[in-house]
């Protein structure tokens, strides 16, 4: 699939490309978190990397201040690009059992796709469809 196409999966259009594997995607669908994870979920271009700052920020006490490449490398992962079971041959699993309580996630599915654990916590950014439309055009 070349860049800037698109993938039905389970009646949702989601991004295409070697990016974004249908089975990671899939895989980010059936994932059930576990107690006490945060999730940070949004729809792409509306203040995503801003609420990943500032959970960091509350989470690590304003001690940690990493690089924006960093960020979703190291600390709160991106299941969609990375899945829940394989990142260059290492299993996420793994890398979210090294991240310290709370583990910390994101992903752009809806709300009602996603597995749910009542003893996690989920924060869903919501912008206006006008201001995400500018956005994209200016990606």
């Amino acid at each position: 699939m070349a860049y800037g196409t698109y993938q039905s999966i389970r009646g949702l259009m989601f991004p295409g490309g070697p990016m974004f594997p249908k089975k990671n995607i899939e895989d980010t669908l059936d994932y059930v978190p576990h107690d006490g994870d945060i999730i940070i979920a949004s729809y792409p271009k509306t203040g995503t990397t801003w609420l990943e700052y500032i959970v960091l920020q509350i989470v690590s006490k304003g001690e940690l201040y990493p690089e924006f490449d960093e960020i979703s490398l190291k600390y709160i992962p991106f299941l969609e690009m990375m899945g829940t079971s394989i990142l260059d041959k290492i299993e996420t699993e793994l890398i979210l059992d090294k991240i310290e309580n709370p583990r910390i996630y994101m992903h752009h599915c809806p709300y009602n796709m996603v597995q749910k654990n009542n003893k996690a916590k989920y924060l869903y950014a919501y912008r206006r469809p006008e201001d995400t439309v500018i956005s994209y055009y200016h990606f």
